[in-house]
């Protein structure tokens, strides 16, 4: 019988601590129908507790018992004449689930409140002792068994945050979270062309062709009839072989991290830190594929469009203007047996949008899904254009005169080569006299255009 009435009292502190819990750290104040549940719950538990005692099992729930009324006063704040006046004591005839679950919200913001406002002289030494993980352990374990109930490490950790009065402060709460911006979707290096190397360079057989895009080589045959004219009127043009060098390069980042943050860190930092290195590797792969300069990193495919072994280039604006037609000039100047792969590479808040703006005659939008899609009312994410898929980068050029802002093709004809995947070590030895320890990052890679002819670059008009 009365395990039963635990769980539902345990029910109850269960729901209370969800509402109270959405409030804490927040300076609005609680909503009326969160009030009202949160009442209902502390009445519901209360019944509970009062059942229980009545069936004479106090022993079963001490961790529940009311707190004698001299529960410690809040030390180390003093507020001044006409300021926020604080509570000085927790006990105010309040029943245990109040007190837990709804004062100490309330006390917890006003407190917050007052010392963002100057309102409250806490030093410096009290607001970092009560800011701990051992500081927030302790005081939940009091909250909830009083101060007889604790250990006296959990005691002596409650007393340092505040000395000279002996009492206990509301502490802190940290959310285990950094607010920090996302990064820009990473959407190429997936497309390109992916090979492996044991060295640090890679040699690529290679047919130079150029003569059209029909045929990969100039072998053709010859009507000789049923005699030939001589023993070599059959000859071919011989392949001409060359080939496609791609060296490998090396890049490195490192961070210095304190013994004393990885140790005091409300979350795991260096478990962050690795992750935030690794997201900038892939950042690093789809940059390089688009505006690597070739001097110790891979050579991009806007490095030197038009140039030899290089995608040709296409004047796609009048000015630094958008046309439509010399987006299908882009379009329609790669060979049909690359068709099935084939994507538009640009950014979207320069090139998309000047590109969504083309209308025609009758101001519908050339950037359409058809006659029905005037005004562009459905979104245009995932949109084809001109029936190939677009992929957003936020390391395209944006819009302007002499740029390079479109390219369309193939990205397989992007040749991407890994030596060293990226690797993280955590030195500890390094710079161990200065208390610290040492992110080291490290790969290894090299890329450049090996297919030119699978890709054409949109050029903006001077």
């Amino acid at each position: 019988m009365i395990k039963e009435i635990q769980k539902k009292l345990q029910t109850e502190m269960s729901a209370i601590k969800a509402i109270t819990d959405r409030y804490a750290g927040k300076s609005e104040d609680m909503t009326e129908e969160d009030r009202q549940q949160l009442m209902q719950h502390v009445t519901k538990g209360e019944a509970y507790r009062q059942e229980i005692e009545s069936l004479q099992k106090a022993e079963a729930l001490k961790e529940f018992a009311d707190e004698p009324a001299s529960t410690l006063p809040l030390a180390g704040i003093q507020a001044q004449p006409g300021q926020i006046k604080m509570e000085g004591s927790y006990e105010s005839g309040l029943t245990v689930f109040e007190r837990e679950f709804n004062n100490r919200d309330r006390v917890a913001r006003e407190i917050r409140m007052a010392y963002e406002e100057g309102e409250c002289r806490v030093d410096d030494k009290t607001l970092a002792a009560t800011s701990t993980k051992d500081y927030r352990d302790s005081y939940r374990a009091y909250l909830r068994k009083g101060k007889e109930g604790v250990t006296s490490n959990q005691l002596k950790t409650l007393q340092e945050g505040s000395d000279t009065a002996g009492g206990f402060l509301v502490p802190p709460d940290i959310l285990n979270r950094v607010i920090a911006k996302k990064p820009t979707p990473t959407r190429i290096a997936g497309r390109v062309t992916r090979l492996q190397t044991m060295r640090d360079r890679l040699l690529i057989p290679k047919v130079n062709y150029t003569t059209d895009d029909l045929y990969t080589t100039g072998i053709r045959v010859t009507w000789t009839g049923e005699i030939p004219a001589s023993a070599t009127t059959h000859r071919v043009t011989d392949p001409i072989f060359g080939q496609v060098a791609i060296p490998i390069h090396t890049a490195m980042l490192s961070m210095p991290i304190t013994n004393d943050m990885i140790e005091d860190s409300s979350f795991p930092l260096v478990e962050w830190s690795s992750g935030k290195f690794a997201e900038t590797i892939d950042l690093l792969y789809d940059n390089m594929i688009l505006n690597g300069n070739g001097i110790g990193q891979p050579f991009g495919i806007l490095n030197n469009p038009g140039g030899a072994n290089q995608p040709a280039v296409v004047v796609s604006t009048n000015g630094s203007a958008v046309t439509w037609a010399g987006l299908q000039n882009i379009a329609f100047a790669v060979p049909e047996q690359y068709d099935d792969d084939c994507v538009w590479i640009f950014n979207k808040t320069s090139t998309a949008l000047a590109i969504s703006k083309l209308v025609d005659g009758q101001s519908r939008p050339f950037w359409s899904m058809g006659y029905e899609d005037s005004g562009l009312i459905p979104s245009i994410k995932n949109r084809p254009l001109l029936g190939y898929p677009v992929l957003y980068s936020g390391f395209a050029p944006n819009i302007a005169a002499n740029a390079f802002p479109y390219i369309f093709g193939d990205p397989k004809g992007y040749y991407h080569v890994d030596r060293i995947g990226f690797s993280i070590q955590v030195l500890n030895e390094l710079y161990a006299e200065s208390n610290q320890k040492l992110l080291l990052g490290r790969v290894r890679f090299g890329g450049q255009v090996a297919e030119d002819w699978r890709l054409k670059i949109g050029k903006c008009s001077a």
